[in-house]
């Protein structure tokens, strides 16, 4: 596994040989591991065993940090820590009540106006030379994931045959729990898309996203 440059790089590729052999895509966490693997490679030198020190370094929150968004910088590495004490190496585990309790988010209702406010602005959007498709991408994923309830993420990684327009159904590929889902369109929705379908098709016809990107693969978060 090419990219890892500290002295726990071995104990960093067991943990995602393990994580990716039980089917788990752990790619947030895994950018996570990367990233304190080079805190660790540019602070810690050659240093084999996990120190108090570098889980502290990483622990502290940064400037403007939320603390769900240090919580699910932190797990990964509390994880590594007993992934590397199970193995017999040396290691600190980050302790449970850092960084403090997760902040549970009131969802915000729409207004009809809201609502009205944002389809109006993403059916503004104009082409542009440099943003490829976007001005048909993001009316139609917007609207797919009001219809339909799903995760913004869930839309943008839909792949270009996970969508039957002619059943009227979208497969979506790893939800929540890592499982698949079969949702369906209703027909004013499914009437929208088979058209967005063709004029994107038009575009490019051999992309791989269903919502894709100027380069036909699907948007970055």
């Amino acid at each position: 596994m090419s990219g890892l440059a500290s002295g726990l790089a071995p104990h960093i590729e067991s943990l995602l040989v393990v994580k990716h052999a039980l089917g788990l895509p752990y790619t947030c966490s895994e950018r996570h591991l990367r990233a304190f693997d080079q805190m660790c490679a540019e602070h810690h030198p050659g240093e084999t065993a996990l120190t108090r020190q570098m889980a502290a370094e990483w622990a502290q929150a940064r400037p403007g940090e939320h603390v769900n968004g240090q919580m699910r910088r932190i797990t990964p590495v509390r994880q590594f820590g007993k992934h590397m004490a199970r193995c017999g190496a040396q290691a600190h585990v980050i302790a449970a009540g850092i960084p403090g309790k997760k902040i549970r988010y009131t969802p915000h209702v729409f207004t009809h106006d809201e609502l009205r406010a944002l389809f109006t602005a993403a059916d503004a959007i104009q082409p542009s030379p440099y943003g490829g498709p976007r001005h048909l991408v993001i009316p139609a994923l917007f609207r797919t994931v009001y219809c339909v309830g799903l995760r913004p993420g869930e839309a943008r990684r839909l792949a270009a045959g996970d969508a039957d327009l002619a059943a009227g159904s979208l497969l979506v590929r790893e939800s929540k729990g890592h499982k698949d889902r079969t949702v369906h369109m209703s027909p004013d929705l499914l009437e929208y898309l088979r058209g967005y379908d063709r004029r994107i098709a038009a575009l490019q016809p051999d992309r791989a996203a269903f919502f894709p990107d100027r380069h036909g693969r699907p948007y970055s978060p």
